[in-house]
């Protein structure tokens, strides 16, 4: 897990601001950069942060940023378009099952 904090500030002691944990799957959906080995079975993002995945799971997430990515584009293009219906649906509460199924430590 990872996490994530947008100011951090040192005192006496360390405080980090508005901060969050995400998951390796979230921070894989986030990110520009996304490439797998398949002979090493490693999975970089952004060529910094690396960790091991099975091909599958790089093949489902690689579907889904793509899904996710054409959504938003036509979402940007016409907010009020009802043209993606169902596929928007589906999508979204897939992400969600699988964030829910992944969800950090509290």
């Amino acid at each position: 897990f990872f996490l994530v904090y947008n100011k951090k500030q040192f005192t006496k002691r360390l405080y980090m601001h508005d901060t969050t944990v995400i998951t390796p799957l979230m921070l894989s959906l986030a990110v520009n950069d996304f490439v797998y080995d398949y002979s090493t079975s490693l999975l970089s993002l952004d060529s910094w942060i690396c960790f091991y995945a099975k091909p599958e799971v790089f093949t489902l997430v690689q579907l889904l940023r793509k899904e996710l990515n054409r959504i938003l584009a036509v979402m940007i293009e016409d907010p009020s378009s009802a043209a993606l219906g169902r596929d928007k649906e589906v999508i979204i509460n897939a992400l969600a099952s699988l964030f829910k199924k992944e969800r950090p430590p509290t």
